[in-house]
């Protein structure tokens, strides 16, 4: 078991935390190397594997990558920011694996809209970083997964700007294209996105965008001239003294215009030409000049639309474009090869806005990375209700993110504000068995707040309720995912804006609290050991006890108990009834209270958690 750096300032136990047994160890897995010549053709599924129990179980951390921590002091947090303060996930919070919030190359602060999945954002670092990052998470045991953008790329992603110039040009009906740009019958990149033609007078849907387009031409014409000499071969000059030349060719060309009837041009400056024009093919006026070409249509501007479910700077993919799952295949292989453990899954709903279409495309994407790395964890989110939340679980991923237990309204909060410790304990038993009814090897994903929601602390102040409710999740079988911050208290509102979610980490509040042994910080602390300590809890059946006070939250997992006092007055629980020869196994109290077990009565100080098991 990795131990606890704790502050000088604070040399003795932080909390009352008591523990009866003898210490044992928790064998943390490092992520499986992946080999780096696997190729997009690979049609063989392995056999899968469960996740390693290290990452399925342990604590995991999100960290907005542009706020923890700045390194060269640009004002944007980094990804050697992330690796200077690695000790600190490791020996003081004792984390199993990381979360990094987008960090592909974007036009914007949050990334979420993507310019290249196949690099980092300069404002982050390197490639060179980034495998350093992984490197150092390696040597002390923690897992990485990457967000990835599956729904949309950034509107300024080359893919989509390519395809929004093809989709407006006929097809060609030639092979190879006859057009620089290529038409949308030749552009493979067109059929990544969702585009439609609207025609006269046609409203626009919610979530699509317009835009104007056609390709037009003109005649542009050059000409080749030589220097006209006297009989001596000097150069003949005007009355100005400028040499005079005499043109010997002119060559007209069908050439690319904008819709303001500008020529193009290209890098050089040259003319985007179509084709080299006949003359007998061109209508001029008296005085000589090119009208038209006389085989040429009338060019009309169309107005297309495309789709982008949450703003017109993010065009939504087309998932049954063989060319889009192909670059997500390769984006698994790239990835994966640089030994992340796995994805964290954006919007999984909107991959099709039709929930069997989202379950049959997670279950290849699932099936793809298992290819390329047969344990890879793949947490989805699906911000949205219970019903729905559970059904994605039939898609086979590693778990999905438990919204309807987070947040101010969700079902962890609701009970500490309520002191119902019952109603928590049977939502909990709820969840998980339908969890294993959808996917007997899914994973439960408990969190309380992330970069799109209010902070924890904007809706729970009180201090002790703060420590209760990092006790309820942090202790819940399955993955528990904190937000960076979230453990010295951050505040932030959404109603603040999106920033104010994602302010950067203040370090010197973190250094304050590591050496204040009544801390929020070493709260979080004594509870992650404990949940490394016993790791019965970590995952298997759920059974609510259902004791008769509902000031108090008890279940059982495996041959353990864990029971929470969700009030802040004394409570005494008979546990012949509900758990009859458990030993008292820990307990942990923000008041630094003790707890007793005298015959089979149990005392549980305000806002206290106990851990008890059979012998």
């Amino acid at each position: 078991m990795k131990m606890l750096r704790y502050s000088k300032k604070a040399s003795a136990l932080l909390l009352t935390l008591l523990f009866l047994l003898s210490a044992c160890t928790a064998v943390q897995q490092t992520p499986e190397d992946i080999t780096s010549n696997v190729t997009s053709n690979v049609t063989e599924s392995a056999t899968p594997e469960v996740v390693s129990e290290s990452l399925s179980s342990g604590v995991w951390y999100e960290i907005f990558s542009g706020s923890f921590n700045d390194s060269n002091g640009d004002g944007t947090g980094d990804l050697r920011g992330i690796i200077e303060k690695l000790d600190y996930l490791s020996d003081d919070l004792n984390i199993s694996g990381i979360w990094l919030t987008p960090i592909f190359p974007s036009p914007t602060y949050h990334k979420y809209d993507t310019t290249d999945y196949y690099n980092i954002d300069p404002e982050f670092g390197t490639m060179e970083d980034f495998e350093e990052l992984i490197a150092e998470c390696d040597k002390r045991g923690i897992a990485v997964i990457l967000d990835l953008m599956l729904n949309h790329s950034s509107s300024q992603h080359p893919w989509f700007l390519s395809a929004k110039k093809s989709v407006v040009i006929e097809p060609c009906g030639q092979n190879p294209c006859s057009v620089s740009e290529l038409c949308r019958e030749h552009n493979p990149y067109v059929g990544c996105y969702n585009f439609e033609r609207v025609e006269e007078g046609e409203s626009t849907p919610k979530g699509w965008y317009t835009f104007s387009g056609g390709r037009q031409s003109g005649i542009a014409m050059t000409r080749e001239s030589q220097l006209i000499t006297d009989g001596d071969g000097n150069p003949v000059t005007d009355e100005e003294g400028e040499f005079v030349y005499e043109e010997t060719r002119r060559t007209y060309y069908e050439a690319e215009m904008d819709s303001y009837g500008h020529f193009l041009l290209d890098d050089n400056g040259e003319f985007i030409t179509i084709r080299e024009l006949d003359p007998e093919d061109i209508e001029f006026s008296s005085e000589g000049i090119p009208l038209r070409i006389k085989s040429a249509e009338d060019v009309r501007i169309e107005t297309w639309r495309y789709e982008a479910d949450f703003w017109d700077g993010m065009p939504d993919f087309n998932m049954d474009s063989r060319e889009m799952r192909l670059e997500v295949e390769r984006m698994v292989s790239f990835w994966l090869s640089k030994g992340i453990a796995g994805f964290r899954l954006d919007a999984v709903k909107h991959i099709y806005d039709d929930r069997p279409r989202d379950i049959e495309f997670l279950k290849w994407f699932d099936e793809t990375c298992k290819r390329y790395k047969r344990d890879t964890i793949l947490i989805g989110e699906v911000w949205s209700g219970e019903g729905e939340v559970l059904a994605f679980y039939e898609s086979g991923i590693t778990g999905f993110f438990n919204f309807p237990f987070a947040g101010n309204d969700g079902a962890i909060n609701s009970a500490v504000k309520a002191k119902d410790g019952a109603s928590m304990s049977s939502a909990l038993e709820q969840f998980t068995k339908n969890i294993e009814k959808r996917n007997p090897d899914g994973v439960h994903v408990p969190f309380l707040s992330n970069h799109d929601t209010d902070r924890s602390a904007e809706y729970i102040t009180d201090p002790n309720m703060q420590k209760l409710q990092a006790a309820v999740y942090l202790l819940m079988p399955g993955m528990p995912f904190m937000y960076y911050g979230e453990e010295i208290g951050e505040s932030g509102k959404k109603s603040h804006g999106d920033e104010a979610l994602r302010l950067p980490m203040p370090w010197d509040e973190v250094e304050r609290q590591l050496s204040d042994p009544n801390s929020l910080l070493n709260y979080y602390r004594a509870v992650l050991e404990l949940r490394t300590k016993f790791t019965d809890i970590h995952g298997g059946e759920v059974k609510d006890l259902k004791y008769s006070n509902r000031r108090v939250c008890a279940y059982q997992v495996n041959d353990t108990a864990v029971l929470h006092n969700f009030s802040d007055e004394s409570q005494e629980v008979d546990i012949s009834g509900i758990i009859p020869g458990m030993k008292l196994l820990a307990f942990i109290s923000p008041s630094g209270a003790e707890t007793a077990l005298e015959g089979t009565t149990l005392t549980l100080a305000p806002y206290m958690t106990v851990i008890m098991k059979y012998d």
